[in-house]
């Protein structure tokens, strides 16, 4: 009878269910970013339509603590094209520019529109030969306004409490393309990683050790130095004849003492030398 019971405990079957979860994961990497904290939110919703059509898309405000206009910009994807915007179920009125992509709200009456809903209608193109798939609209550059009735004024919102959150459109029958990309990349990137850098910083600390004392060494001993025409005198004269040769290639004989850092050459760094000179 002992025997009998030390066969049933198989562990291998469970290994096989590890496998299938994955595949349910790759799906909401397609998704646009969340809203975050209490901010105003203007949410782009979702449409599907085929290639040649025109679709609507509403744009709704969450969380209003109340705006009296707003403006902000559009991204949309694969060329699809909003061509006009509908107000929505809370009035006000709709301004559109193609050329910088820019949208603008107006309440009707210039005080704030307090309520969540549907604040504008978009008119969204779908060009002919547009492919199958899933394309978004994004917005960002948020600019708004609230009105206070207890000083009849107008005040900016602070940009950071104004969020978008981009919607979709879903053009004929989207294949379902994101989900072998996933998986294979990340199994080749890790091992290339830990040789190159062990060669790269023993080469460093050598060189600048040498290169710096040189350059602060001019001959101040020697009675010549600054006296570029060689009249026995260090004066303005000189620094006016180091610039006509420099600027003006003037014979070489008329600053026989110009080359100041005694690096066999006659240019801007000795004229510094003799401008600092002159300076004291």
């Amino acid at each position: 009878i002992g025997d009998v019971t030390t066969e049933p405990p198989v562990t291998t079957e469970p290994k096989v269910t590890t496998t299938e979860p994955k595949v349910t994961t790759e799906a909401p990497i397609t998704t646009p970013s969340q809203p975050i904290g209490d901010a105003i939110q203007f949410v782009v919703g979702e449409a599907s339509g085929k290639a040649g059509e025109t679709v609507t898309v509403p744009l709704s405000i969450k969380d209003n603590t109340g705006i009296a206009a707003a403006q902000f910009t559009y991204e949309i994807d694969g060329g699809l094209k909003i061509t006009r915007v509908n107000k929505g179920d809370l009035g006000g009125s709709w301004t559109h520019s193609d050329k910088t992509n820019g949208l603008q709200f107006l309440s009707s009456d210039g005080e704030n529109v307090t309520d969540d809903g549907v604040l504008g209608k978009l008119r969204v193109e779908i060009p002919e030969g547009t492919p199958d798939g899933i394309y978004y609209i994004k917005l960002s550059g948020f600019e708004a306004t609230s009105y206070d009735p207890a000083y009849d004024i107008h005040k900016m919102i602070d940009p950071s409490q104004l969020v978008g959150v981009a919607g979709k459109i879903v053009v004929g029958n989207p294949v379902e393309t994101t989900e072998p990309k996933v998986t294979e990349p990340p199994v080749t990137t890790e091992p290339k990683v830990t040789e190159p850098p062990v060669t790269t910083e023993p080469k460093v600390t050598e060189p600048p050790v040498t290169t710096e004392p040189k350059v602060t060494e001019p001959p101040v001993t020697d009675p010549s130095y600054g006296d570029v025409d060689g009249n026995g005198a260090v004066n303005s004269r000189d620094l006016l004849k180091l610039k006509q040769y420099i600027l003006l290639a003037v014979d070489k004989s008329a600053v026989p003492n110009g080359d100041l850092n005694k690096d066999g050459t006659i240019n801007t760094v000795d004229l510094i030398h003799l401008v600092k000179l002159l300076l004291g």
